[in-house]
């Protein structure tokens, strides 16, 4: 499988999986009453569980087989990111750099150089902000 395939085979899987995820909860919520029965006395989950029959378990089933394809995902995604020409780290860095916890603004260190001798030059505060 090539490498774009990859990608859209691991976005799919990105945006079904948690689908799927909160379908099943939801269905657990509605015909369960999931998770606030977990607070009821043991014998009375037990006999909600019984009461719920088949269709309960395979819910159940559905949704523990989601939490499963989160580590099917995890490793599409690894895949997918680990490439050598992958750029999303480089993406990344000057989102995650655009605010620091300092208070300072950092777009990148060119940047703030060319805006730093703009106000050494009288052509701006040298202050992005």
């Amino acid at each position: 499988m090539n490498d774009v395939r990859w990608s859209k085979l691991t976005g799919v899987v990105l945006m079904l999986t948690p689908v799927a995820f909160n379908v099943f909860f939801t269905l657990l919520s509605v015909t369960f009453g999931y998770p606030d029965i977990l607070r009821e006395p043991t014998g009375e989950v037990l006999r909600r569980f019984d009461a719920g029959g088949g269709s309960l378990v395979a819910i159940w089933y559905g949704f523990m087989l989601t939490a499963v394809l989160f580590v099917g995902l995890a490793i599409l995604v690894h895949k997918v990111l680990a490439r050598r020409d992958a750029p999303y780290m480089a993406d990344v860095y000057p989102v995650v750099d655009l605010a620091r916890p300092d208070g300072r603004v950092h777009l990148a260190p060119q940047v703030a150089l060319e805006v730093g001798s703009l106000g050494a030059h009288g052509g701006g505060s040298g202050h992005p902000g």
